[in-house]
């Protein structure tokens, strides 16, 4: 290293030329930085991940379900894979990545849980799913299709073939 240059050296580094006082403001730097990425009021309740209770969100559906692809859980015998792209006291977003013959109950995690915690909302991506209700009925999704439950209904989701979709929480999200 030339004269005179400086190189950084963390203060973790036993072997340290640091000052006490350099050391000193790299820890109240990082406790900063802490305290500054945590979420507070309500996002501290719902969320550990304060991206996903940003004021604006914006994502690549197309993307997101590709980078779903990847995921260890993908790769898994249950075929399916998902993630919450959005999570705020009173609204989450899901999206779901299914593999064709799979099926997600409603014991069963992501889907079958929110029965009872608020409305939710099905947006079909891409694909083919029925929707099996408690009650005996079924719906047949196709891509572009909407679907919408009150409160209280609960529901199986099988995936007739590879098969994305939205799924929407309103109201009672915070207990997600």
């Amino acid at each position: 290293m030339a004269s005179g240059s400086r190189a950084w050296i963390s203060p973790r580094n036993k072997h340290s030329t640091c000052c006490p006082a350099t050391i000193t403001h790299y820890r109240e730097a990082l406790l900063l930085l802490k305290k500054a990425s945590e979420p507070s009021g309500d996002d501290a309740v719902v969320s550990r991940l304060p991206e996903l209770s940003s004021p604006v969100i914006l994502k690549n559906l197309w993307y997101e379900i590709e980078r779903l692809k990847l995921a260890p859980s993908w790769q898994l015998a249950t075929g399916r894979s998902s993630e919450t792209l959005a999570k705020y006291p009173d609204f989450v977003l899901v999206l779901v990545l299914m593999k064709a013959e799979t099926f997600i109950g409603q014991h069963e995690i992501l889907i079958g849980q929110h029965e009872k915690k608020g409305r939710i909302s099905v947006y079909l991506i891409q694909g083919r799913i029925e929707l099996h209700l408690l009650e005996g009925q079924v719906t047949h999704m196709g891509a572009g299709q909407l679907l919408m439950l009150d409160q209280a209904l609960a529901y199986d989701v099988q995936a007739l073939e590879e098969s994305a979709f939205l799924l929407t929480i309103v109201g009672g999200a915070e207990n997600l």
